[in-house]
């Protein structure tokens, strides 16, 4: 799992690349529905508990696709599917969505759900402040904010 210094290297890099290759590349933010609620009702021990299994769920699901990164404290996760066309980055983060919606953690009482935005390069920007813009704004589209 890569952090939030790792993605402000490699998004220049990928777009760079992606940009001389004419590959596509999106960025996707995912947020984990009503994370604060498992906090404040469960407790924050609950919680990174949570985080871990679904940032490993993520990684899972996105391995040999592109690279997953935690952000913040954690609660924000962002992944690079470089060389991955709109069909192909829908499946990648479709099968996020699956793999973490059928993980089962024992006390937490409810599925857990995520809100997913993506931004694909250039369309959605051509920098990595445009791109990350655009996805945040994606993924608060999706959860309704």
């Amino acid at each position: 799992m890569r952090d939030r210094e790792e993605l402000d290297e490699d998004l220049p890099k990928a777009i760079v690349d992606s940009n001389a290759k004419e590959n596509p590349l999106t960025v996707a933010v995912i947020d984990i529905d009503d994370f604060k609620d498992v906090n404040e009702r469960l407790g924050h021990p609950v919680g990174d508990k949570v985080l871990r299994v679904v940032a490993d769920t993520v990684h899972g699901a996105v391995e040999g696709k592109g690279e997953v990164y935690r952000v913040g404290g954690g609660d924000e996760i962002f992944v690079l599917l470089p060389n991955s066309s709109r069909p192909e980055a829908e499946a990648v983060l479709e099968r996020v969505r699956l793999s973490v919606a059928a993980l089962n953690i024992l006390g937490l009482g409810r599925e857990i759900t995520l809100s997913v935005g993506a931004a694909m390069f250039p369309a959605a920007g051509r920098d990595k402040d445009s791109l990350l813009k655009a996805a945040d704004h994606a993924q608060r589209a999706a959860t309704g904010c």
